[in-house]
């Protein structure tokens, strides 16, 4: 893989894109479980999202080992978009 600037922020955009779907999907699987007992009321939105966030830390310590620093800004510069929008988006929830 290249060290490339445009290849972090594929990564940075993508990897909470996916790891959104992939919480939604395993707490539908629970809900599931526990015969629908509406599991999704237990994290709020905002955890959502803050959880499918945190799955660039897997990224950049992955990018990081292998000395990739382009890619590891690209990675961080997307995941602070992510990060401004939250805070944009829930901050009225937090204060």
């Amino acid at each position: 893989m290249k060290d490339k600037l445009i290849t972090g922020l594929l990564i940075g955009f993508g990897a909470p894109i996916v790891g959104y779907y992939l919480i939604y999907g395993i707490m539908a699987i629970i809900d599931v479980l526990l015969g629908n007992k509406d599991v999704f009321i237990l994290l709020r939105p905002s955890t959502h999202y803050l959880l499918a966030l945190a799955g660039n830390i897997p990224a950049v310590n992955w990018a990081n080992k292998r000395y990739l620093s382009r890619t590891v800004r690209g990675i961080v510069m997307a995941t602070l978009v992510y990060a401004g929008l939250w805070l944009w988006q829930f901050y009225s929830t937090l204060m």
